[in-house]
């Protein structure tokens, strides 16, 4: 899964603001802003892989719905092609 690396990155910013001393009300709001959009992001990207894996399993099942009617197709092919392609006995015997 990947990072929320931008939120990631200013609450970083902000703390490194407030080690330095500087004054602290702005840079929690920022901090509390980012831990915000962070989480958003991990749910929507959690979100996001479930209506993946919700699709993928919608296409795997349309494929395995052409492969079974492919095959079906192809047995009902067997005995037209095995009766057309045997040796044609001759009617005329020699003996």
């Amino acid at each position: 899964m990947p990072l929320p690396t931008n939120e990631i990155a200013q609450i970083r910013w902000a703390l490194r603001a407030l080690d330095m001393g500087k004054d602290g009300e702005d840079y929690l709001d920022v901090v509390k802003t980012a831990l915000k959009d962070g989480i958003s992001y991990v749910h929507g990207q959690a979100e996001r892989n479930l209506i993946e894996d919700d699709l993928q399993v919608s296409r795997l099942n349309a494929l395995l719905v052409y492969v079974v009617v492919g095959l079906a197709l192809l047995m009902a092919a067997v005995p037209f092609v095995s009766r057309s392609s045997r040796p044609r006995r001759s009617r005329s015997s020699g003996r």
